[in-house]
């Protein structure tokens, strides 16, 4: 109840910022959220999906009350948009109001290296590769034509470090764009299992909103480890694929 109320009183926070389906935003206006999800999610349908639409479906789930749903679409328009203020406000406060609120484990430089690589998108870091080669091949023909060797010497190598860095990070935000799959539990209580079973033992119990990562898949079950490395299993129906 009390969270219902939080996302009441906050609604002002969330408003759609683009839609090429009018009667979808003039909905949501008049805080008809049903119908307006109905519209976003048949424009999704209709159209190439953009983290615009993305966000304003993420909208759309938080004023109906729906955290995890609202934190999966925020997640997928961040994931295209990763420097948006808003969708990083929004996420931020649907992530307050989840009930269980779990640690990360202690790694340091890996946590340092996943923030770094998650300030670009994919297609933004491509673009940053082929800028590198550009530049990399404009000092290699300033080399051959002779015009000042040593000081282009020294550049390649500056530049082969920096491509070095580049190359990594790009790769790096692929496999977690193509195989390092996320999700969120989207139903009220979830009983985590130590195996794809409901008759096997439970090992604890997850609620709406949290996120997790998704391990393996076997029969309607789905392998998950949470962010303090707790993993067990799951029906696949409780989550939502944010990569997807």
């Amino acid at each position: 109840m009390i969270r219902f109320l939080i996302l009441g009183l906050c609604a002002f926070l969330s408003s759609p910022v683009y839609s090429q389906s009018l009667p979808a935003e003039q909905a949501y206006k008049n805080q008809a959220y049903e119908e307006a999800l109905s519209g976003f999610l048949a424009e999704r349908s209709e159209v190439s999906p953009s983290w615009q639409l993305a966000y304003n479906i993420g909208n759309t789930y938080y004023q109906l009350g729906q955290l995890g749903l609202a934190i999966g679409w925020y997640r997928r328009a961040q994931n295209a948009a990763p420097r948006d203020t808003d969708i990083a406000y929004n996420l931020t406060l649907a992530r307050e109001q989840v009930s269980d609120q779990i640690p990360e484990k202690d790694l340091l430089f890996s946590h340092r290296l996943g923030d770094l690589v998650s300030a670009f998108s994919f297609n933004e870091g491509l673009f940053f590769w082929l800028v590198w080669l550009l530049g990399l091949n404009m000092i290699g023909t300033l080399i051959l034509l002779g015009r000042r060797v040593e000081l282009m010497k020294n550049l390649i190598a500056v530049m082969l470090v920096l491509g070095l860095f580049i190359t990594g990070a790009v790769a790096l935000k692929y496999y977690q764009q193509e195989w390092h799959e996320n999700a969120v539990i989207i139903a009220d209580k979830v009983s985590v299992m130590s195996g794809p079973s409901s008759v096997l033992s439970t090992l604890f119990y997850v609620h709406e909103g949290i996120e997790c990562r998704l391990l393996s898949v076997k029969e309607g079950w789905i392998k998950i480890e949470l962010n303090n490395g707790f993993k067990g299993w799951v029906q696949s129906d409780t989550l939502f694929n944010i990569n997807r």
